[in-house]
């Protein structure tokens, strides 16, 4: 499993965009999503990462 540290950056009650993605081994991996996507919760940003990984990941917020 493929876990992320995220920055994300609130949009009140409509979501976040993801600021900076790092992974568990500090590799930068903001690069895996479109960093003006507005994703509803984290599960939905968890689900985005997993497709483009074709694996299981966790996503906590910094």
């Amino acid at each position: 499993m493929r876990q992320f540290l995220a920055e994300l950056d609130h949009d009140g009650d409509d979501g976040f965009t993801v600021l900076r993605l790092t992974d568990e081994n500090g590799n930068d991996g903001t690069w895996l999503v479109d960093r003006s996507r507005l994703f509803a919760d984290r599960a939905e940003l968890e689900a985005a990462l997993a497709a483009e990984l074709d694996a299981a990941v966790t996503v906590e917020e910094a």
